[in-house]
């Protein structure tokens, strides 16, 4: 478990898929995630079953101290040990809690615990172009834009452009003591 000023980040468990599950089929959030279907019951099941035995990958529930409410999933995936990345995923589910900070702060959290416990080197982070909200957080914890993946999604009736930034652990140690103030 990973405890923060507002929220605290547990180990993602069985008894939470159907919530993901549920956000994941939001338009409001499903619009801005690489699914391109929605899902049933039983496709999460499986995805969980998969995620469960997969050690690249560790993903969390984002939950609010104060309320105990569970609003969102941050995690790591693509995790490799021996070239010391990983992809950040983010994905705030209740739409009330949106704008408000929470999904910067749990990156932070998920940041420190990729180069400080992990030990890797570079966490990189994939989003649609229009997604201005992801980009925003990224760009206040430090990442840099690495380039655009032109028309790599099919979604939302047309073909999307996926942007890439990235971070590395030496420009996260440089701006760390400041993002702490966010």
């Amino acid at each position: 478990m990973i405890i923060g000023k507002r929220l605290y980040l547990r180990c993602l468990d069985k008894q939470d898929i159907y919530k993901v599950m549920n956000w994941r089929n939001q338009p409001h959030v499903h619009e801005n995630i690489f699914s391109f279907t929605f899902i049933n019951s039983y496709q999460q099941e499986q995805w969980f079953e998969k995620y469960a035995q997969d050690s690249r990958q560790e993903s969390f529930m984002i939950v609010l101290k104060e309320t105990e409410e569970e609003i969102g999933v941050i995690g790591l995936s693509y995790i490799d040990y021996k070239n010391g990345t990983a992809v950040l995923n983010t994905m705030i589910g209740e739409k009330r809690y949106w704008g408000k900070g929470y999904a910067t702060e749990a990156s932070i959290y998920i940041i420190n615990y990729a180069f400080n416990e992990l030990n890797l080197n570079r966490i990189t982070s994939f989003f649609y172009e229009s997604n201005k909200a992801i980009i925003n957080k990224n760009l206040k914890l430090g990442f840099k834009m690495e380039g655009k993946l032109r028309q790599l999604i099919f979604s939302k009736g047309k073909f999307q452009d996926v942007g890439v930034m990235g971070l590395l652990r030496e420009d996260w140690v440089k701006i760390q003591d400041s993002i702490g103030n966010l």
